[in-house]
């Protein structure tokens, strides 16, 4: 085997390790402006429950925005967390772009924020996502709350 292609395998393995690194998406929150939504998911036992963003926004001035979540379980609230869809870890498919005043972001991103549970089981996550500074031009394609494991 070359040196080339040696070096071309190890960098698809590493590629595969990134994405199986980010975990399994089990549930997702469609959200493209300020609002709410939840969905329900079926968690494993104490595993964490981390929480992305799919993030495709456009806008001139500044921009941000959180998301309230709250996770429950067999109607109780068992935690509680605020993310920053703009703060992330890691980041999938990213794109951004700024001329002057003007940006344009879209990824996938892991956000500085998760949940722990004690139990598994079906599991309902609750988002509210709140922009906290509008710009006069805002584009919103999507801002949904992604849950993985």
């Amino acid at each position: 085997m070359t040196a080339a292609r040696f070096r071309a395998l190890g960098l698809v393995g590493v590629g595969i390790l990134t994405v199986a690194a980010c975990g399994k998406e089990i549930g997702r929150i469609p959200l493209r402006d300020q609002g709410a939504g939840e969905t329900t998911v079926q968690a494993t036992p104490g595993k964490p429950l981390a929480l992305w963003t799919s993030l495709d926004v456009k806008y001139t001035g500044a921009f941000a925005a959180h998301y309230e979540v709250e996770i429950l379980q067999g109607g109780a609230v068992v935690g509680k967390a605020t993310c920053n869809p703009l703060d992330v870890s890691t980041r999938l498919s990213s794109k951004q772009t700024s001329f002057g005043d003007d940006h344009t972001m879209s990824w996938q991103g892991k956000m500085r924020c998760e949940v722990a549970l004690a139990n598994g089981g079906a599991t309902t996550v609750r988002a509210k996502l709140i922009v906290d500074q509008r710009p006069a031009s805002l584009a919103i394609r999507d801002l949904s709350l992604v849950v993985k494991e």
